[in-house]
C-alpha cells in the first residue's frame, strides 16, 4: 500500500494512506484484457460522484495521432473515454478508437483509471496485427 507522510505539527509525524494506494483486486504486475480493464477501473474508484475514465499512454513519439496529441516535449498520451457510470462496452469503442488513431505498434505502455481510483495496465497484444 502507498503511503504519505503528513506533517500536523513541527513536533508530530503520522503516515496515512495515500488517495492512490492500490484497490486489492488490482493486481499491480497483471496486464488486463481491454473491456475487463475498464471495468476493473470503473470498480476500484473511490469517489462518490460520477467521475470519468480516462487512459494515460507512453507513445514511441510525440506528434498528433488524429484527434489526439501527446504532450510537448516527452512521447505522453492523455485522453477521456468517458465517464464512470456508461457501460464499460460503450467505454471500449471510445478505447478502440484512440488505439486505432494511435496504432498500437506505437504504444509501449497503456493504463486506463478511474476518478481517484488506481491505474489498471492494458494488453494491446489483440490489436497488434
Amino acid at each position: 500500500m502507498t503511503t504519505k507522510k503528513v506533517v500536523t505539527k513541527k513536533t508530530e509525524t503520522k503516515i496515512v494512506a495515500h488517495p492512490s494506494a492500490s484497490h486489492p483486486s488490482v493486481d499491480r504486475t497483471k496486464f488486463y484484457p481491454p473491456l475487463e480493464a475498464i471495468a476493473l477501473a470503473q470498480a476500484a474508484a473511490t469517489n462518490k460522484f460520477d467521475g470519468k475514465i480516462d487512459v494515460h499512454a507512453v507513445l514511441t513519439k510525440t506528434g498528433k495521432f488524429g484527434e489526439y496529441k501527446t504532450e510537448r516535449k516527452a512521447p505522453l498520451l492523455h485522453g477521456v473515454l468517458g465517464k464512470q457510470s456508461e457501460k464499460p462496452e460503450e467505454l471500449l469503442v471510445a478505447f478502440e478508437k484512440l488505439v486505432n488513431a494511435v496504432d498500437a505498434r506505437q504504444i509501449t505502455k497503456l493504463v486506463v483509471a478511474a476518478t481517484m481510483g488506481p491505474g489498471v495496465k492494458v494488453n494491446l497484444s489483440q490489436y497488434l496485427k
